[in-house]
């Protein structure tokens, strides 16, 4: 889920830094990360119950989880995206399609325009919700190694590096074991150049730390030459 969210940020913030004008943003664009974020929304419904809930759900059996608030506002945040990105979809079609012949009727680029502008107010006030939601899942490693292995991503996104990001979400608990952990996990997984990063970086702030050392030396000659 966050990996989705963290793509859309990026590869919005991208496309409307790549044009001279907000409503020269391509209808592609837009379109995909639309269903991008519906892909999201419809798969958090498979993980999570409703926090809004019909006199019907409250009679069902249902095994999924109940969301924690952080949750439940990370959830919200991608539905209000979801909504405005879809909204904003359509006035750009308006606004490539209609508006020049139809004058009489739409005129769509003021609309369009508020939109846009909307969804990167809404990314930038999602900070809270999505450190609050990366706090409440801090224990686990996979998530933690993936924000370890997306240090880029995280800063053109929230404008947070990686490191600081790290930091925020365990507060003084031990980054360095955590790193450890992440490094573990990559090499388990097979992302041998990943878990290299990592534990390099945990040597060149202790250089005696056998744990990291231990890890080194499981991986592969190849890797370890580089």
């Amino acid at each position: 889920m966050v990996a989705t969210y963290i793509n859309v940020c990026e590869e919005f913030k991208q496309a409307y830094q790549s044009i001279d004008k907000p409503e020269d943003l391509p209808h592609k664009t837009l379109s995909t990360l639309a269903d991008m974020l519906f892909d999201l929304k419809e798969h958090s419904k498979l993980i999570y119950k409703p926090f809004v809930k019909s006199s019907s759900m409250r009679k069902a059996i249902d095994h999924r989880f109940k969301p924690d608030t952080a949750e439940v506002d990370f959830l919200i945040l991608i539905g209000l995206l979801y909504h405005k990105m879809v909204v904003t979809r359509e006035l750009k079609y308006l606004y490539d399609h209609y508006d020049a012949v139809a004058q009489n009727f739409t005129d769509s680029k003021d609309d369009l325009l508020v939109n846009i502008h909307n969804i990167l107010t809404l990314l930038k006030k999602s900070l809270p919700a999505l450190l609050s939601f990366l706090r409440f899942n801090s224990g686990n490693i996979t998530l933690l190694a993936f924000l370890i292995s997306v240090s880029t991503k995280m800063k053109k996104c929230i404008g947070i590096r990686g490191p600081e990001l790290i930091r925020s979400i365990l507060g003084d608990e031990n980054i360095e074991e955590k790193y450890l952990l992440a490094g573990e996990y990559f090499l388990e997984s097979g992302w041998f150049d990943e878990s290299e990063k990592v534990i390099k970086r945990v040597l060149r702030k202790d250089p005696g730390n056998e744990h990291a050392q231990n890890i080194l030396e499981k991986l592969p000659s190849p890797v370890q030459s580089q």
